[in-house]
């Protein structure tokens, strides 16, 4: 059995963002910016391991306000959506991906109590995590959670 590791998780800053953009680079992904972390464009949360190393993150892209008729499900009709989950794979095993996602969700609820729904754009590998964080699946969007 894969021993369990000690984890800070915490909101990322513009102190972060070279780390944040490792894990962008090796991901596959566009740079985040200072002005995306300091303007609230991107919020996002990391896993630290016990040297200081981002291992994992995970972050909100954006409150979208979708136009929609009036519906029980989005009496508001904003919905925020989740992305940018990864671990990286020798931090794996440890739950780092619930975290993340649970620590993302409980300053969404926290701040913003007008949403509606949160949905998230997954990859078949974070499938699991999101629906073991409560997430079900929809045909109206990806995934989603209600608030």
């Amino acid at each position: 059995m894969k021993d369990k590791k000690s984890f800070i998780i915490r909101r990322l800053t513009w102190e972060d963002v070279d780390k944040i953009n490792k894990i962008q680079k090796l991901r596959g992904f566009k740079e985040i910016s200072i002005q995306d972390l300091d303007n609230n464009n991107w919020i996002l949360y990391g896993a630290l391991d016990s040297s200081g190393n981002l291992v994992g993150i995970v972050g909100i892209v954006g409150i979208y306000i979708y136009s929609r008729l009036p519906h029980n499900d989005y009496p508001n009709g904003i919905i925020a959506e989740i992305g940018s989950l990864y671990v990286m794979t020798e931090a794996r095993g440890n739950n780092l991906g619930c975290k993340l996602v649970n620590t993302i969700l409980g300053d969404i609820r926290k701040n913003e109590s007008s949403i509606d729904a949160i949905v998230c754009d997954t990859t078949k590998a974070g499938y699991a995590v999101f629906k073991k964080c409560g997430f079900i699946e929809s045909t109206e969007h990806r995934q989603w959670i209600q608030l």
